[in-house]
């Protein structure tokens, strides 16, 4: 994991996507779904350290560090390639911005940021805990604590962003860094099996010869590993009845150079045929035919049709498969129907990711689907969006989308406010409020009118509500503190007096803020502030509302 985070306080959203594909179908194996676990003997250069395979404290102590450059350090058995890639880069101005990390003080970035989020959001150890992994690696998690990993700048660029790729010296890298035993960690669309975001500027040391069969495909360290360590990862093919590795390979000689999971999944793109004989499995062409309207569509790409026959319960012609039977699954997983009701693909897709298994026990939250689709399942304000949004308190755009980083306007405030409070506003539908910005019959004039005529909410001096407007940190305290009945509130001085902006919060808003201080509405700053102008984004409304519902305020 990058160290832009650490210099730089940058949280980032790290969201899983699982991949169904008929590969899993046929392999009867969920590896890239439930992680791949390294057994233990791996040889140095190919150690995997994620969050499910942590490097404990002695291991990292052991480890051969020696000083690099540039004020880094990395594993003594790597300078040397390290030294030569980037010397051979040297046009570029490549040059290591961040090597090893030693396990102490990964333990102390990822303390202090646990500390931030308590002292930010109010949460317990545990919770803060869970939301600082998703910035800051825990101890023994972190690639950096191998030594086997280096962050990398280069002239022009200075900071590690998602731009970093625009530079000539990553085409550079992606053609020639695997010669000097280095791979790109983190590729794009992997991060459902990496666990971290795409990073183009964080590159890997493990030896030539993996490194070029990695690149090559095109695949991650992961998928690499478990392709040659996992003794089972072949044998579900025994079960398909159409799969003969050594013919395939000795009729497609182009095949031999690449590992068994790349001529297996050949053989899959190609309609699971071997020389175009029909499979006793899956007949391609006759799919193709027997459903036309998917022509459009799929074209001839072979693995989409594939991938429908999966996902529509592998039965041709919609009749009974002899390998799934939905009906007989919903009985014996009878806790997944509250959840699935009768969407079959929910439960094809189920059966799918427990291993083709129909008695697996059943996991009646797993939905195989995310709240929004820019919204991770293992984002920080996750689990508050979810409930927002079943509350019915917040929604999404029409594009699917929730938007957690956009700022919410005062309108829109007004909204979820006057959805909270299950609001009857019915003879506000075509009022305004009094208010010269708001548009009778818009979609927010009825909750501002009902705001207003309940002394919820004012406007400004000129007469407008302000609608567009970003709603800052004090005007979302103020409008709580007035939904609750303005209460008194004594200690102001103490409770906000710490805070070196305090000065700054408008007149109209301290008893608000020192009240909403008070009752955990919201905290002060990593950093000393209140920051009570700061503007409020969705997300964080998310989580603030899901907080003070829990706690019965509403």
């Amino acid at each position: 994991m990058n160290n832009r985070f650490i210099k730089r306080g940058t949280a980032f959203l790290c969201g899983i996507t699982i991949l169904l594909s008929l590969f899993y179908a046929l392999s009867f194996s969920a590896s890239a779904l439930t992680h791949y676990v390294q057994p233990s003997g791996a040889s140095w250069n190919l150690r995997l350290v994620n969050k499910w395979n942590q490097m404990t404290q002695a291991e990292a102590d052991a480890l051969p560090i020696s000083y690099f450059g540039n004020g880094e350090e990395c594993d003594s058995r790597i300078v040397i390639p390290l030294r030569q890639m980037l010397n051979a880069a040297s046009g570029y101005g490549l040059f290591v911005t961040s090597g090893y990390r030693s396990y102490s003080l990964q333990s102390e970035l990822f303390e202090n940021k646990i500390w931030r989020v308590q002292q930010e959001y109010g949460y317990d150890y545990a919770t803060a805990a869970e939301v600082a992994a998703t910035v800051v690696a825990r101890p023994g998690t972190s690639e950096h604590n191998t030594g086997l990993a280096v962050d990398l700048l280069y002239d022009g660029c200075w900071e590690l962003e998602e731009y970093w790729e625009n530079g000539a010296v990553f085409g550079w890298l992606q053609k020639h860094c695997a010669d000097y035993g280095f791979i790109l960690r983190f590729p794009k669309g992997k991060q459902d099996i990496t666990g971290v975001i795409y990073e183009p500027w964080h590159y890997r040391y493990v030896g030539v010869e993996a490194a070029k069969v990695i690149m090559s495909r095109g695949i991650t360290l992961e998928e690499y590993l478990e392709e040659n360590e996992n003794p089972n990862y072949y044998s579900g093919f025994d079960y398909t009845g159409a799969y003969d590795y050594d013919y395939y390979v000795d009729r497609y000689p182009d095949l031999n150079s690449h590992s068994k999971s790349a001529a297996i999944r050949h053989f899959i793109e190609h309609g699971l045929k071997e020389g175009r004989v029909a499979s006793p499995v899956f007949d391609v062409r006759y799919y193709k035919n027997r459903y036309p309207d998917l022509q459009q569509a799929y074209a001839d790409d072979w693995i989409k049709y594939a991938q429908h026959f999966v996902r529509s319960g592998m039965s041709e012609g919609r009749r009974g498969s002899a390998i799934f039977d939905v009906d007989a699954y919903k009985q014996k997983n009878a806790d997944l129907q509250s959840a699935f009701g009768n969407d079959l693909k929910k439960y094809y897709i189920h059966y799918i990711k427990h291993g083709l298994k129909e008695g697996r026990p059943a996991l009646a939250t797993d939905t195989g689907s995310t709240v929004y689709s820019d919204v991770p399942n293992n984002a920080w304000y996750y689990d508050a969006v979810k409930y927002v949004t079943q509350k019915g308190y917040m929604s999404g755009y029409a594009s699917g989308k929730f938007g957690p980083g956009d700022n919410l306007q005062r309108q829109d405030f007004v909204v979820i406010l006057a959805n909270i409070a299950k609001a009857n506003l019915s003879k506000y539908k075509n009022s305004t409020g009094g208010l010269s910005d708001v548009k009778a019959g818009s979609y927010y004039a009825a909750a501002v009118a009902w705001a207003v005529d309940n002394k919820i909410v004012a406007g400004y001096q000129n007469g407008e509500f302000g609608v567009g407007d970003p709603i800052t940190r004090e005007q979302v305290c103020a409008i709580f503190w007035r939904y609750k009945g303005s209460p008194t509130v004594t200690g102001m001085e103490p409770t906000l007096g710490t805070h070196k902006d305090y000065g700054q919060i408008s007149e109209f808003a301290k008893i608000a803020v020192a009240w909403a201080k008070k009752n955990g509405v919201i905290s002060g700053m990593a950093d000393g502030r209140i920051a009570p102008l700061e503007k409020a984004s969705r997300a964080q409304i998310a989580v603030i509302v899901t907080n003070m519902d829990k706690k019965g305020m509403f």
